[in-house]
């Protein structure tokens, strides 16, 4: 009887699968363990199953050997068109190559792939931010304090930058944007490392240690490694807002808590939402036969005690 029962069931399920005419949609991370990419997949799923979607998630653990397999896998089960985080931008000719041969649309997201691939075919496109926007952001919500970020006024506001890896775009992008929104800026050292609260937190002792209080405002490339940099704020004897200032990246409600208490300046949302509906809009139109923009960037937001308790609520 149980082996009758397993059968029919089997049988049911296989049924169910047949009738399931929602259009698939195939979703490659680069990496979930991301904070700000856990945050962005639960949005999108979230998005694309209300809209009516079938949707499959995985996870190429940043490694690109792994992307390409899963990539392959996912048009070899007939996914109707794929959403892709680059683990690298540099190696998309491949991916690229599959999904046309399959007449499978691609829309790229969070890291932008390089023009001339996006113009080689009509079914390719990027949906994310400006890279570079986030740092410009960073500098002018300092420009936003009445003493603009200097605290001994000598007129010059001495800085330092805790980025991501080295060899990361992102990490440089966003340095690059806040450096030249700082017109009386010097930057005193910039850290790179990996994107780890541990890892903001040891750096920032470091530059804590050499520099002193000649930094008067530390700018993070995301909201981790901001609190790791407020941890080595605190054990250094310093009070954010008081003698240092202090700015992430990201949005991350634990960082917006952290900006109501006062113990983090500001940071800049990514505004994920926005991505996601862009997202959306790009998947309808390709699937319908429509071309979308190539490049659709959400606008972001600057966060501080100002208008902090918005994004709270909201």
């Amino acid at each position: 009887m149980k082996r009758i029962m397993m059968i029919l069931l089997t049988v049911l399920l296989l049924l169910l699968t047949a009738c399931d005419n929602r259009q698939q949609v195939g979703v490659c991370f680069r990496d979930c363990d991301d904070p700000v990419t856990r945050q962005y997949r639960q949005e999108l799923e979230q998005t694309l199953t209300d809209a009516g979607y079938a949707v499959t998630v995985v996870d190429a653990d940043n490694d690109q050997s792994k992307q390409d397999r899963l990539v392959a896998e996912l048009i070899e089960d007939k996914t109707d068109i794929l959403i892709l985080e680059p683990v690298m931008t540099s190696a998309l000719e491949g991916v690229v190559q599959q999904a046309q041969e399959a007449n499978v649309p691609v829309v790229f997201v969070n890291r932008e792939p390089d023009s001339t691939l996006l113009e080689s075919s009509d079914k390719l496109c990027y949906v994310g931010y400006d890279t570079a926007q986030p740092g410009v952001f960073q500098g002018q919500l300092v420009d936003g304090i009445s003493n603009k970020g200097d605290l001994n006024g000598d007129g010059i506001l001495t800085y330092a930058v805790i980025a991501g890896p080295e060899d990361h775009l992102d990490a440089q992008l966003r340095s690059d944007g806040c450096e030249q929104t700082l017109e009386n800026g010097e930057c005193l050292a910039c850290e790179h490392g990996d994107w780890s609260r541990e890892d903001g937190q040891r750096r920032c002792a470091a530059l804590l240690a050499k520099f002193g209080k000649d930094i008067e405002v530390v700018f993070c490339n995301s909201d981790e490694l901001a609190l790791g940099a407020m941890d080595a704020i605190a054990d250094g004897g310093r009070t954010v807002g008081e003698n240092i200032y202090l700015y992430g990246i990201g949005g991350e409600r634990q960082a917006l808590f952290l900006i109501r208490s006062g113990d983090l300046t500001g940071t800049v949302s990514l505004n994920i939402p926005g991505q996601v509906e862009n997202v959306l809009s790009a998947v309808r139109k390709l699937l319908t036969g429509g071309t979308p923009e190539k490049v659709n960037y959400a606008n972001h937001v600057g966060i501080t005690q100002d208008n902090v308790e918005d994004y709270i609520e909201g």
